[in-house]
């Protein structure tokens, strides 16, 4: 998992709540498949977004891959707004398809 305030420039025309400071930004967050269902993608999203309110962010945001539906489940299990779908340059046909999400702390 990486975390920074990066954001791919094909986010730019999402419908993002608006913040008073740059959102923190989720990035490249994956568990090993023999270790999936054991909690630890919670448990990393947990750590995310603690680390997001100390360090004052209002916001944390990330994309999932639309064909990948028990990413997209998790994260609305999880509590965050789907914002759109964006098609990111540099990813293979018919698996550019992303759908935004944030989660916003106040």
């Amino acid at each position: 998992m990486v975390l920074d305030e990066w954001q791919t420039p094909e986010w730019e025309a999402e419908q993002w709540t608006e913040v008073t400071r740059n959102p923190l930004v989720l990035h490249s967050f994956c568990v090993h498949p023999s270790s999936q269902g054991g909690g630890y993608g919670g448990k990393m999203l947990q750590f995310a977004e603690s680390f997001a309110k100390e360090q004052g962010y209002q916001a944390l945001r990330l994309d999932s891959f639309s064909g990948n539906p028990s990413a997209v489940g998790f994260y609305e299990k999880k509590g965050y707004k789907r914002t759109g779908v964006v098609k990111l340059k540099g990813k293979p046909q018919d698996h550019d398809q992303y759908y935004c999400f944030e989660k916003i702390f106040r």
